[in-house]
């Protein structure tokens, strides 16, 4: 999915798309010189939606995404364990 697609499905413009990616909240793939936007980006996306409504800083989401990013994502058990975090 381009970034014209994704930041329309989460309802946002495309320089909140682009500074999110500048700051390393998202990291999506790339297509040419093109972002291509994965299953593992709309993940990211809801996570930050959550905790964004829920309060958080982007400094907190920042911290929060980087520390799911460090556990491996094909261990499910890891994974839900941090989700509640």
């Amino acid at each position: 999915m381009k970034i014209g697609s994704f930041a329309k499905k989460y309802g946002l413009p495309i320089p909140t798309v682009r500074h999110y990616i500048d700051i390393g909240l998202l990291i999506p793939g790339k297509d040419g010189t093109q972002y291509a936007f994965e299953s593992k980006d709309f993940r990211d996306m809801e996570i930050i939606n959550e905790l964004k409504h829920a309060g958080f800083t982007l400094k907190e989401l920042n911290n929060y995404i980087n520390t799911l990013r460090m556990y491996d994502a094909q261990d499910s058990a890891q994974y839900e364990k941090l989700i509640p975090l």
